[in-house]
């Protein structure tokens, strides 16, 4: 398949940011009192004081949070020799995790020891290891890491269908099930809201999993891809990827889209955000996407506001005055976030980007998401606010935040083989919730 633009690359930001649960601050203070009484002594050695800290608890070492702060704290220290060695004294606890395995192959990159790693990665998978990986465990999220290091974690991630005689998408997603762990305090958020309540526990954490399992394929396969260049890129990745979106079936259903006029679409962070990007290029070839990846700005239909959000937001004005159409997630990482909305009890704040968009063009804006729908998947098209004759901006503004919190909503509380997680709203559910500003 076509390697297509990169795409937003995760971070262990995430994590780090949320509470630390009690034990697992117990479990880094000691590693940090180790370290720190090592190198009073001059005791310093990577291996010695690998095995003066002993095994990571193998009940830690597939927890995200905990080693996303473990791979902080050892580059504070200044460690990452030791983290390495530490890794690799753990080899069938640390290759059952794939966040773990990447935050080795992360570590041993910037060592120059890529090459043990992916030895011992190999040897897991030849043995039968089976990787369990996290709802946020993207193989982009694993950056800088080589091409070689890229697959090799690939392999061992997606072990279950790399040779597996099913060719269908939704048959590799289904294998891949059992894989997923999704994070209890996701299911503890978001399961009491279901619009159905006849689904049980049991029933709706599988189909989440299914959804994350569809989204990881989608999203890793053109990772896979943009990181091969012209190597060919493993066939459990590209085999069929795009036939899961059907285009004629995209087309019809944004045919009720204007073709005569400027068009805002808004998506967001969650869902099956990278099929929307990439069909989005496909049934509007012409269309144009703000990321805030450097890379876009590189990419044809793409604009980059890493550098400057407001010039990127007037130039995507004109685009619409002009008659083209844009995707954008305002739910991102960048500008200024001015705007709250409440989804679920949860308050984030947002751009106001599309709202601005929106009001100042007078364009058709709508909600642009796919979802899971007769064994395919296809775009959901909801028409957004349109400015009212001498509407102030305040006033729109809020009304778009209101359309744009439904459905985001709608996707959280509807079929669960819609509700895939990116970071931002991971970092969401997994806190309590709190009540918005007032004004």
């Amino acid at each position: 398949m076509a390697a297509g633009p990169d795409i937003d690359t995760e971070t262990d930001e995430t994590e780090d940011a949320l509470p630390v649960p009690p034990q697992v601050g117990e479990t880094l203070k000691r590693f940090e009192e180790v370290l720190r009484a090592a190198k009073r002594v001059g005791r310093t050695d990577p291996k010695h004081l690998a095995s003066v800290l002993g095994r990571v608890p193998a009940r830690r070492i597939s927890d995200p949070q905990f080693m996303a702060l473990l791979r902080r704290r050892f580059e504070q220290e200044d460690c990452r020799e030791v983290l390495l060695e530490l890794l690799l004294r753990t080899p069938a606890e640390t290759f059952s995790s794939v966040h773990a395995a990447g935050v080795a192959l992360v570590t041993a990159a910037r060592l120059g020891r890529s090459a043990e790693v992916e030895d011992i990665m190999a040897a897991q998978r030849a043995g039968g290891a089976e990787a369990r990986f996290g709802v946020l465990d993207y193989i982009n999220r694993f950056h800088p890491i080589p091409p070689a290091s890229i697959f090799g974690l690939a392999a061992l991630k997606y072990a279950p269908v790399a040779d597996d005689p099913r060719e269908g998408f939704v048959e590799r997603a289904r294998a891949m099930m059992p894989r997923i762990d999704p994070d209890p305090r996701l299911v503890a958020a978001l399961f009491p809201h279901r619009d159905n309540p006849r689904i049980h526990r049991e029933a709706w954490v599988s189909r989440v999993r299914f959804a994350c399992a569809a989204d990881h394929i989608f999203q890793d396969a053109i990772t896979a891809g943009f990181i091969s260049g012209r190597a060919p890129v493993p066939e459990y990745f590209s085999r069929d990827v795009y036939e899961s979106t059907p285009l004629e079936r995209a087309r019809e259903i944004t045919s009720v889209v204007p073709r005569d006029r400027g068009v805002l679409f808004s998506t967001f962070h969650a869902g099956h955000l990278t099929m929307v990007r990439l069909n989005f290029q496909r049934i509007f070839e012409t269309g144009i996407q703000i990321q805030r990846s450097n890379s876009a700005q590189y990419a044809p239909g793409m604009i980059s506001i890493a550098d400057n959000p407001r010039a990127a937001l007037f130039s995507a004005l004109r685009m619409i005055e002009d008659g083209g159409q844009l995707l954008m997630a305002p739910d991102g990482h960048w500008g200024e976030s001015r705007l709250a909305i409440s989804v679920l009890g949860h308050t984030l704040d947002i751009g106001e980007g599309a709202a601005f968009l929106a009001y100042e063009s007078g364009c058709y804006n709508a909600f642009l998401t796919y979802v899971f729908d007769g064994g395919v998947f296809v775009p959901r098209v909801v028409e957004g606010p349109q400015k009212l004759p001498g509407e102030k901006y305040r006033a729109y503004r809020q009304r778009w935040a209101q359309f744009y919190a439904r459905e985001i909503e709608r996707i959280f509380t509807g079929r669960p083989e819609n509700i895939a997680f990116r970071n931002r709203w991971f970092g969401v559910f997994a806190r309590r919730p709190r009540a918005p500003a007032a004004g």
